[in-house]
Parts: C-alpha cells; structure tokens; sequence
C-alpha cells in the first residue's frame, strides 16, 4: 500500500522498487525530487534499505564459524580440479521469456497446441520402441557369443588342459580389445555406465558428446563385447545410457519421428524439452534391462533426474511400458521355446521365479522368512553397507590412480587387456584347486551346473558361478537347493570383490548393477549357509539370503533405496521379500553414507563436473549471495553496438550478459563516477551468436530503427543445439559501427537475488529452478555480481567457508574471482 501511495504522490520513481523475484523496469521517470539522495531514491526509502542491508550484515557477521564436518568427504578443488571444473558448461534449463517467444506463444492455436501434445506421446512411444530393440540387440549378440565361447572351452576341457586355458583367455582378451577399440578410438565418452554423465546432463552440466549417436553405437557395440569377453561388468549401466542417448535424438528430430514434419519437432528443440526426455529415456533403460518399468520411473527419479514433475511422470511410466512390451516380444519370439506373443521375458536378467517348487526337486522351495529373521537381515544390511563402503573407497584410489598415470590411450587399451587377461585366468584356474560336488537327482538342465575338470556325475560349484554368466550364476546362487561349499563362496566372494573393484573404470563400457547383485549374492548365501548349520530346524533358506545379501550390497555401493528395491522385486516377481529388502537397503545405505558417498556421486566429484546437490551443506547459514558472486560483470545496453557485442563475446568465456539501462534521473554512483545503470534483461551467449550471423543489424542506437529487421522464435530454434561458431561469422570493419536492438530478444523477467540473501536461500532459488545465471543487485536494483553453478558447489562453498575461517574472504574472493573475470566498462 505504501508503494502505491507514494507512487500516487510521485515522490519516488518506479525503479527504486525491487520485485522478489525480478527487476521491473518503468519508463515513466519521474524528474528528481528534493528529498532525493544522490542514488534518485526518496531518503526514506533509502534510509530503510541502507539500515536493514548494514543490520544483515552485521548480524551475518556475528555468526561464529562453523566446522565443515557434515561433509568431511567435500573438500576444496586443487588448481587442476578448478582448470578441468571450467571445461564444462552449464544448461539452460529456464526458459527465456522474450517478446519472440512470448509472440510465438501467442500465435500457437488451440490445434496447435493439442497437436503438440499427441506428438509428445509419440515420440516418447518411439523412444521406449527404439529402447527396447537396442536391448534386444545386445542380448542376442551376447547371448550367442557366450555360448560359443563357453561351449567350445568345455568341449575341448575334456581332451587336454593347456588347449581350452589358451582358448578361454585369447578369445575373452580379443573381445575386450574390441570393446576397449570403441573407447579410446571411436568415443571415450562411453566408458564406463554413462549413469555419472546422464545424471550430472539431467542436473544441469552440459558434457560434451553425451547424448550424441556416435556415443550410442560405441555404448551399444562396446557393451556387448565387454560382458562376453567375460569381465565382470552388466549390460544394465550402458542400457541407461543408451535409452538416454536415443531420447535425445528423438526429441532433436535427429531420429525421424513418423508422420510428423521437421517443423513441428522444433517445438522441443530446447535444453528444457531435451532434458525430460532424457529422463524418460534413462528410466526406460532401467526397464528394459531389468523388465522393471515401475523401477525405471523411480529410478530416474530417485537417482538421476534433478528435475520432476507429474506430467513427466505419466510420460516416463508410458515410455517405460512400451520399452518393456517391445524386448518381451522380441525375446520370447526368439528365446527358447520360441513361443511369439507369450510375453515371458520382460527385460535382458531373467533371475528365475520364486515360485518353482513344483518344477524339480532342485528348484529351491523359498519358505519366506519369519520375524526371527529379520535381525539377521539387519545384520546383512550393516554388512551391505560397510562392504559397500570399502568398495567405494578402493575403486576411488584406484580411479585417482588410473587419472594420474593411465589416461593416455595406449595405456587404457593395455590395461583393458590386462584386466580381460587376469579375469580370464582367474575365473579358469581357481575352480581346479577345489573340490567337485556330486550331481544332484532330478532335472539339472533348471541350472548351467558346470562339470568343467570333474568326473561324470559331478560339477564345479566354484566354476558354476565363475566359469559362466553372471545371470545365469545370481540363478543359481537365488534358486539351487543344493549345498555350495563354503570355501566356494568366501573364495568367491573375495575374488569377485576385487576383479569388480579394478574392472569398474578400465577403457571399455561396463555396468554395475549385477556385478554388485552377484557379489552380495554370494557372501549372502554364505551368510545363509553358517545359519542353516547353526540352526538346523529353524527352517533357514540360504536362497533368501543370497537375496538380502544382493540387495544390500548394491544398496551399500550406489546408495539407491526405494529404485533399487522396486527393481529387484520387478525382476524376481515375488513380493513377499519387500519388507527384509526394504529393511536391508535403507540400513545399508545409512550404514555406507558414514563413510562415503555413492558411487556414480564419486565418480561425477572424480570427474570434477560442477554438480548441484540437492541440498546446500549446513554450514552456509553464516554466507550471503555476495559471499559467493562472481565480479566485475559484464553488461549490455538494450541497444549495443556490434564492436561491443564481439568484444564481450570474444573477450569472456560468459555465457550470458546482464542487459542494463542508465538511471533516468542521470543520478551518479556512489563513487560519483558514471551514472547508475539498473538491469533489464539477460541475453545469451548464444543468442548473441545467432544475430551476429545473421547480420541483425541497424545503423543507429535506436529503439524504432526503420532498417531492424526481427527474426522469429524459430529461427534460434533451427540452429540448436549447434550454435554458430564465431570463427564462421564474417563481421567486417564496417559493420563494428552497426548496432543490434537485444530488446526482442532478452530474457526480460530474468530471477534475481539481493547481495544480503542468505545463500541457503540463494541456493534454493537457484537449483529448484534450473537456473544458469542468477544476477546479484543491491538495494537500488543495481547489478553488483552474478552466480553460476560453479559458485554454488559444495567444494566451491567450503573453499569460502575456509576463507571466512581465516578471515580473508573478502579479498581473496574477490581477487580470484577478478582474475578470473574480465571486465568491461559499462
């Protein structure tokens, strides 16, 4: 009220007032009014804001400093971690409220508009299609090779030693150097399970070749060489990537979208529409590897997206369905016994029912469990997660490691080789050193029981879960009724720790998820094992454990909850183990974070991506949004001329410049310099790029410049997400003399913050919205500093918090960060 009675009176200008969410500019100026300060504000209005900004300070001030012990794993990034950290760019999630798109908006008729709707569930149809045929591909290839390969090394096994040794080793160590040729010749990018860069792409960090087609057919063809070549690695991991990749390409128009014209795909070229499409795309990989379309959903939203909403939802879970529908039909067609339309087999890991009782005599009955259990179940969650934990910690020494001295790629393909090489030999040799189990009556074809060097009527425990697939082995290992030794299983269990800990980071594609299942299920059913001895007539199912033990062991590694625990019982089809899965993940995953951090979470801080968690840490109370802004910035005029733009384009590596106007009032700064200048507008790099090409020019500094030409909506659209590249646009001497009107063309509603906001809050703003660049003003809307992602890290706020420790925040903060900017005169 006192706004408008003011306003009413025309004691203070429009502009003196700052909007919470962003700066409203007025051009009905009023002239200067005797009670004026020097800054065009009435001394009231002034003397208010002067008094609460010093009050905040100075209470800010007064706050002690806070120990960063909350996270003790953050630290701040060395020099070379900071030089890597500034490779990556950020997304531009928000959407750019301009008079050009707000046109084209308006324009778009109710037709339109539901037209637009009917195609975005086509193509996420499409992309749950194309998901589920790029699984299918790789299992069937999989599936063949590692028939072959296993059925020749036992056909030879029974004529000599030396002949199926070099045969096994040769034949796996050629398949990875195939897999690894795909890292380090075609796309390194897709080594590894792609889950760090789809989920650090979905919070926000651009990384380059991510999502791009050259990096699915690598992703696609490296897998499946990798997990038939033997190495424990899944297919799991490189299917989410995969899903991604393909969204992304659907939703660019990259891969044609039946019935519909290029126009109309344009509509969703933009970071916004591309990123929930990604996620879509995620979600259905997770379906299709584990036919687990409830669990694709969540998994993407527990685990990979940063941003959600319930349309999405429905989307997700409708790209999901059709995923898993497509690889069920295709592999029940060609999965014996060859039964089309039976729909069977819902994802690539088929873990056995539960309910096989009926079926043979081997098939374990699984009593379910009772309360006494439970404790016992607990324990294996502590278990989960203090194993997890270790995994965590080793891999991460060896990943520094790797980093340090094995980048290049000459020593990533050997060390791929050698890896494939001692897997190999590992999984051959150590099963000659136990001994051989008797046969078991009844129909063994339920189980791939491995006869290996044994005699008739007898197998190998130890090479029924090494010297095979690791589907196949978790079967085993869930279902035999049988005994498997105990030495077996704790050599095992050893072995695999360690094989998996070294594999996971070699040069070549390689998932996560069954290796972690396969090593909880073996030192569960260990677990289960000791109690069956211990507690003969307690009714014990060693099946069970080697359930808990997966679930719990994976939890304890990737830190996932209720994803993970939709999965497993979407891929064992048996509910009644969702209460002790439930249980065990939730303690191995509180168990683990009082050690470290996830793995895909290390793996993304390994890579020094400037990744936004979902919370700030606790130590922030004590900062404000100047604490952390970068400074001095660089400003447009709504009207600039072309040598200026080329200079803040040229000269900067910004992505995005605050458009700002003189005060009507020609009040000067405080400095009693230049006139104060107040922000308008944002516009991008990008956009700036897309008019120098162009040639958007006028011949003067004016708003109504008969030769302006305006270009639309979707003439920035065409050009995305390939910018023009400055080396391509042709600007001559002439035309630095030109102007270009930004005002069509700025993002005009721009979110903002006050230098005095706490940075908890500014943190808020900034990651719930999806933001690139949130400016920072003081009290007379005045632009003074400008936040980005990389200022809102947890290792950039604890770098600023060690400051303030020492008392040296404001200038050393300031001076790197001046060094860091370049700035320009405004």
């Amino acid at each position: 009220g006192s706004r408008h009675a003011l306003l009413a009176r025309g004691s203070v200008p429009d502009f003196a007032f700052l909007d919470t969410d962003y700066i409203v500019m007025s051009g009905n100026a009023r002239e200067p009014h005797p009670a004026y300060d020097d800054g065009g504000r009435s001394l009231a209005v002034a003397d208010i804001h002067d008094a609460v900004e010093e009050e905040v300070k100075r209470v800010q001030a007064t706050l002690p400093y806070v120990p960063f012990h909350g996270h003790s794993h953050v630290k701040p990034l060395t020099a070379k971690q900071k030089e890597k950290e500034q490779q990556y760019e950020s997304l531009d999630y928000e959407d750019v409220v301009s008079l050009v798109s707000t046109e084209a908006v308006a324009k778009r008729t109710e037709r339109q508009k539901s037209r637009l709707g009917f195609i975005r569930w086509v193509m996420h149809a499409e992309l749950g299609i194309l998901t589920g045929i790029v699984a299918f591909f790789i299992d069937v290839i999989v599936r063949h090779i590692a028939k072959f390969k296993f059925d020749t090394t036992s056909d030879l096994a029974q004529h000599s030693f030396f002949g199926p040794f070099f045969f096994y080793v040769f034949f796996n160590v050629a398949l990875v150097a195939v897999a690894s040729f795909f890292v380090v010749k075609i796309e390194p990018l897709c080594a590894g399970s792609g889950i760090p860069e789809i989920k650090s792409y979905l919070n926000g960090t651009n990384i380059k070749h991510v999502v791009n087609m050259k990096t699915l057919i690598a992703k696609a063809t490296g897998v499946l060489f990798s997990v038939a070549g033997g190495l424990n690695v899944g297919k799991e991991g490189p299917m989410i990537h995969s899903g991604a990749i393909v969204a992304a390409n659907v939703s660019q128009g990259d891969i044609p979208v039946p019935g519909m014209t290029k126009k109309e795909l344009e509509y969703f070229r933009n970071d916004h529409e591309k990123r929930d499409f990604v996620s879509a795309g995620a979600a259905s990989g997770v379906a299709a590897a584990f036919g687990a379309p409830i669990g694709g959903v969540l998994f993407a939203l527990e685990e990979a997206a940063s941003f959600w909403d319930l349309g999405l939802t429905w989307r997700t879970f409708f790209s999901t369905m059709i995923c898993t529908f497509t690889l069920n039909f295709f592999q029940t067609g060609t999965l014996p016994p060859h039964s089309w339309g039976h729909l069977s087999n819902p994802g690539l890991i088929n873990f056995g029912s539960f309910e096989g009782a009926d079926k043979s005599p081997l098939y374990d009955p699984q009593p379910g469990y009772t309360i006494v259990e439970i404790p016992f179940f607990l324990f294996l969650g502590l278990v989960g997660g203090w194993s997890g934990a270790a995994f965590n910690w080793l891999n991460t020494k060896i990943t520094k490691y790797r980093q340090k001295h094995l980048m290049g790629p000459r020593q990533r393909f050997m060390e791929a080789l050698f890896v494939g090489a001692l897997t190999a030999v590992c999984s051959f040799l150590v099963p000659y050193g136990l001994p051989c189990s008797r046969l078991p009556e009844g129909d063994i074809n339920l189980f791939d029981l491995k006869q290996f060097y044994c005699k008739d009527n007898e197998f190998s425990d130890y090479a029924t879960v090494s010297f095979n697939t690791q589907e196949e082995a978790i079967k085993v290992l869930f279902h035999y009724s049988g005994d498997i030794s105990l030495g077996s299983l704790v050599l095992f269990s050893l072995v695999y720790f360690f094989l998996a800990n070294i594999t996971y980071g070699i040069g070549v594609p390689s998932g996560l998820f069954v290796p972690c299942l396969l090593g909880g299920c073996a030192w569960g059913r260990f677990f289960g094992h000791l109690l069956h001895e211990a507690m003969p007539h307690a009714n014990i199912n060693p099946g069970t454990y080697a359930l808990i033990g997966a679930a719990s062991f994976l939890g304890g590694v990737a830190r996932m909850t209720i994803s993970i625990t939709v999965i497993i019982l979407e891929s064992t089809n048996d509910i009644n183990y969702g209460l002790p899965i439930m249980l065990t993940i939730m303690v191995a995953k509180l168990t683990g974070d009082r050690f470290n951090e996830g793995l895909y979470d290390i793996h993304i801080h390994l890579k020094s991506v400037p990744f936004l968690e979902y919370e700030p840490p606790e130590e922030v109370d004590s900062l404000t949004a100047s604490d952390v802004m970068a400074r001095p910035v660089i400003v447009l005029r709504p009207v600039e001329k072309v040598e200026t733009i080329l200079g803040a384009i040229q000269g900067s590596t910004h992505s995005g410049f605050p458009i700002v106007i003189e005060d009507p009032t020609k009040a000067k700064t405080s400095e009693g310099g230049e006139t104060r200048k107040y922000m308008v507008g944002m516009i991008l790099r990008s956009q700036l790029q897309v008019l120098l090409h162009q040639r958007v020019f006028q011949r003067s500094d004016s708003l109504d410049d008969p030769s302006n030409r305006r270009l639309t909506h979707q003439d920035f659209n065409k050009f995305y997400p390939k910018w023009p590249k400055m080396k391509r646009i042709h600007v001559t001497e002439e035309d630095h003399k030109l102007y270009i009107n930004l005002t069509p063309y700025m993002h005009q509603q721009p979110h903002t913050v006050s230098q005095a906001t706490s940075l908890r809050r500014t943190f808020t703003i900034f990651r719930s919205l999806g933001l690139r660049h949130l400016p920072v003003i003081n009290a007379t809307n005045q632009i003074v500093g400008i936040i980005t992602r990389k200022d809102l890290t947890h290792n950039n706020i604890v770098e600023v918090l060690e400051l303030k420790k020492h008392g040296q925040l404001t200038q050393s903060a300031q001076s790197t960060m001046e060094a860091s900017l370049i700035s320009m005169p405004l």
